[in-house]
């Protein structure tokens, strides 16, 4: 084989070889700007509650969340591996652990409203009483719950279904 012919098909190759790396890394790019390409965010957080339980409660999380977009404007919101400590920090040897494992769905409805849905394993935060079967505190909710918030994000108590199990963290830690 000649040398130029060799050049030629050594410079075809690369350049063929550059061409589909460039379209891999476009690609690669344009997934990596949409929230849907990208694995899930790690997280770790601490925080202390003063005013949900009649003590302060110490809440570390610990694992990873992820927003997925879906083309309706709805947004679910995930939380793979995620580990939630409770401590009382008045008892210490009072503790729970859990594992997070809910899946919310944020749908925007015509009116302005948010109808909110959380399924699996997951904490209801409530600094007032939501309803009579919701007081201010710490629920661990097992199994679906929904209800719909208005457009300044005010969630209505009486949209609120339970289809599940609901447990007093402020009661088990106390």
């Amino acid at each position: 084989m000649n040398v130029w012919v060799h050049r030629r098909m050594v410079v075809i190759v690369l350049g063929v070889a550059f061409g589909l790396a460039l379209v891999f890394a476009l690609s690669r790019a344009s997934s990596a700007a949409s929230p849907n390409g990208n694995a899930p965010e790690p997280i770790v957080d601490s925080n202390i509650e003063e005013n949900l339980c009649d003590f302060r409660v110490l809440i570390e999380a610990e694992g990873k969340i992820k927003d997925i977009e879906k083309p309706d404007g709805s947004i679910i919101s995930t939380a793979p591996g995620l580990t939630v400590t409770m401590t009382n920090l008045e008892e210490p040897d009072n503790q729970i652990t859990v594992s997070d494992t809910a899946a919310w769905q944020f749908t925007p409805l015509a009116n302005g409203e948010t109808l909110f849905v959380g399924r699996g394993q997951f904490f209801l935060f409530f600094d007032e009483d939501f309803t009579e079967e919701l007081q201010q505190g710490i629920y661990l909710a097992i199994g679906r719950i929904t209800w719909v918030e208005d457009a300044e994000g005010n969630p209505d108590a009486s949209t609120f279904r339970n289809d599940g199990q609901l447990i007093d963290v402020c009661a088990t830690l106390a």
